[in-house]
This record gives C-alpha cells, structure tokens and sequence, in this order.
C-alpha cells in the first residue's frame, strides 16, 4: 500500500510540475494581437500600421509591456533614499496620464511604454514612479532579449 501511495505522490507530482511548466511556456507566448496599452501610447494609427505592415513587432511591443521590468514596493522609511538616488520616470508628452500600478497586478497594470527610459545593456536600470516608494526595475537588454528570443522559440 506504501509503494502505490509513493507513486501516486510521483504522478502528482510531476502532474503538477508539468502544468506549471504549461502555464510559464504560456507566459511567455508571443501574440500579434495589440494589447490595448499598445494603442494608449501609440495611438490608433500607428497601431493598425503596424498590425499591417510588421505585426511581429506587434508581439514584441506585447512581450516587452510584461517582462522587460519588474514593479517594487519599497517601505516607508526607504522612500526619502529612493527620491534622492532613483531618477523619475517621465511621461512621453503631456497628454499622457501617468499610471497607479497594483502590485497585485504587477507588470500589467502600467502601460511602460509611455515613459521616458534608459535601459543598459548589462544592468538592470531603476526609476520610481512617484514619491509613493514605488520603483520600475528595467531588466538588462541582454536578459530580456534572450527571453524573448525563447519566447519566439516555443
């Protein structure tokens, strides 16, 4: 009865490790349909063009608005450090809003890609958003790049 009992553990839990596998190749499929923050920062028109004339970079505008950053909460008594030592991020124009991340919702609860920024090749690059402590962590060009170029792989 043990020996069923330890390879039903087994099963279960390469059952299990299988589908988290699935839901992270999932993840990080590429799709070249605009995500609507696309047509925030872009606009309508660019957006149809590039779904016309180049909608693989329709899929990587989409794959860079989840993992090209990360979002940090810092506490309270870090935030006057960070205000000092983090520069600002800064809208592209002025008829742009600046977004209120949910750090429930991490990287999809703002639209990057209306910001000014600066990302290195070989070092992640930090900008707060506000005073508030919240901090946009830019991942090196090269890790994000290589994720992508798994992505577009799978």
């Amino acid at each position: 009865m043990r020996t069923v009992s330890k390879l039903f553990a087994i099963a279960v839990t390469f059952l299990l490790m299988f589908q988290f596998g699935v839901s992270k190749a999932q993840d990080l499929t590429l799709t070249n349909t605009p995500d609507a923050r696309l047509y925030e920062a872009f606009g309508n028109d660019r957006v149809a063009f590039l779904k016309q004339n180049n909608p693989d970079l329709i899929g990587y505008y989409n794959f860079f608005l989840d993992n090209a950053f990360t979002i940090t909460q810092h506490p309270v008594e870090k935030i006057a450090g960070i205000i000092t030592s983090c520069p600002l991020l800064k809208l592209k124009n002025g008829s742009l809003t600046i977004d209120k991340p949910d750090m429930v919702k991490g990287t999809k609860s703002i639209n990057i890609l209306k910001y000014l920024y600066k990302i290195e090749q070989n070092k992640t690059t930090q900008y707060r958003l506000d005073d508030s402590g919240i901090v946009i962590v830019f991942y090196p060009a090269k890790y994000f790049t290589e994720k992508y170029n798994k992505a577009r792989n799978l």
